[in-house]
């Protein structure tokens, strides 16, 4: 334990991350807003803009050569296409600009990483990762914090989309494997402890359909493919623990009622019992015969960037903000995030990306470095884009969009390329 003591000791951590200007960048470019709050109150559009041109410039710290990976490259070439498209089918300008960004975020943030942290040191790059695990934990906290002193001011402990608490999917699985393989002191156990019931927890405070599902998901995951016989019992107990919590500390009814309400709109089929399921089987359905109107010339590469959908073959009667709207009555937002790809870039750029994905998951795969940390890290990026694939299905931030989807990928394939050459980093002084 001691001799790798400096791979979670946080001043070790806090003076590598400042004095390796890399690692600096790299914080900065994650948690930008944080960072702008701290200035001026950024309003998400600008702040959205802000973080493509950070990510962007990134790109060329010390690259002389300009030396970018191939994946960007393609999807720059691509994405040229249905803008033109959009051009073409002059759908509004800031939907066309919005469209094309969102498409090229994930690859830049993939080859912003790959610029940044292929020079860092083996060591330096676990770290780091255990640093971003650092600032998420402290985030937890402030987030219990504000929830506590929410419900003590009368607020329900239950608030749809309201007061929830700061976990993520990859900080969560960084943390269950780090606590599965004992690698932490008795302390820090009970801050992970923490961290990990409130992943669980934190979808039934905020009544998430997504995010039960997805939860759900990931647990059947864990339990499947990353428990032995110890820690399957171990997750069972949790998940009776977990039930015992919603049936006898919440209104399980209300809690569980968005699902109960989905299935009757869609067996019923009766819109406004769940108008959030009802709009986005429109949605699906609208784009779907939209594209088929002329399937060889519209699903190849969509409608273009900027591109709208119409209630012409279903109508829509509520679920989805008025904002969303355009004048001449078309839907810019896409809940399905496939379907919204192929809406915009037609089914090549859906491959696309899918491939892009595909292509890194297969290399990270292949470190079979067994060292508890180097598996820790692989194995929660590996998790985090299967459920981010799942995830993006009802709620299109976890990759679409997403920088740090990209540069999360990037640091999966920098350390299992790294990890087959460093062995004995834990002597490293």
């Amino acid at each position: 334990m001691s001799n790798i003591s400096h791979i979670f000791n946080v001043k070790h951590s806090i003076n590598r991350v400042f004095r390796l200007y890399p690692l600096f960048l790299s914080v900065v470019l994650l948690y930008h807003r944080f960072v702008l709050s701290f200035f001026i109150d950024v309003p998400p559009v600008a702040s959205y803009a802000i973080v493509f041109l950070l990510f962007s410039l990134s790109l060329f710290y010390k690259n002389y050569s300009i030396n970018l990976n191939k994946w960007l490259f393609i999807a720059l070439f691509f994405i040229l296409l249905p803008l033109l498209m959009g051009i073409y089918n002059n759908w509004i300008a800031k939907d066309i600009v919005a469209d094309f960004t969102r498409y090229l975020a994930p690859f830049i943030g993939f080859s912003a990483g790959l610029v940044l942290l292929r020079r860092v040191a083996f060591k330096d790059l676990l770290v780091f990762m255990y640093f971003l695990g650092f600032i998420h934990l402290c985030l937890f906290y402030v987030s219990v914090y504000g929830k506590f002193i929410h419900v003590l001011d009368g607020a329900p402990i239950l608030e749809y989309a309201q007061y929830g608490l700061e976990v993520t999917p990859l900080y969560f699985l960084l943390f269950y494997f780090s606590f599965k393989n004992k690698i932490f002191n008795k302390f820090t156990y009970l801050l992970l402890v923490g961290y990990i019931i409130g992943f669980f927890i934190a979808p039934i405070l905020v009544m998430s359909k997504a995010k039960i599902i997805t939860t759900v998901l990931l647990m059947i995951l864990i339990f499947l493919f990353y428990s032995n016989i110890r820690m399957k019992l171990i997750l069972a107990i949790l998940a009776l623990a977990l039930a015992s919590f919603v049936f006898n500390f919440t209104d399980y009814s209300n809690t569980f009622s968005r699902f109960t309400k989905a299935y009757d709109s869609v067996v019923y089929d009766e819109y406004k019992t769940d108008s959030s399921t009802s709009f986005r089987l429109v949605e699906i359905k609208n784009i779907t015969q939209t594209l088929l109107e002329n399937p060889l010339t519209k699903l190849p590469l969509g409608l273009g960037t900027g591109a709208l959908y119409y209630d012409t073959y279903a109508p829509i009667q509520g679920g989805v903000h008025a904002g969303n709207y355009r004048p001449d009555g078309g839907v810019h937002h896409v809940f399905t995030v496939y379907f919204a790809y192929i809406l915009r870039y037609g089914l090549i750029g859906l491959f696309i990306v899918l491939l892009w994905i595909y292509t890194s998951y297969s290399k990270i795969s292949k470190c079979k470095n067994k060292d508890p940390i180097v598996y820790n890290i692989i194995s929660s990026i590996k998790l985090y884009i299967i459920i981010s694939l799942v995830a993006d299905i009802f709620v299109p931030v976890y990759v679409y969009g997403n920088f740090s989807f990209g540069f999360s990928m990037a640091i999966g394939i920098i350390v299992a390329s790294k990890a087959q050459y460093n062995l004995n980093y834990k002597n490293d002084k």
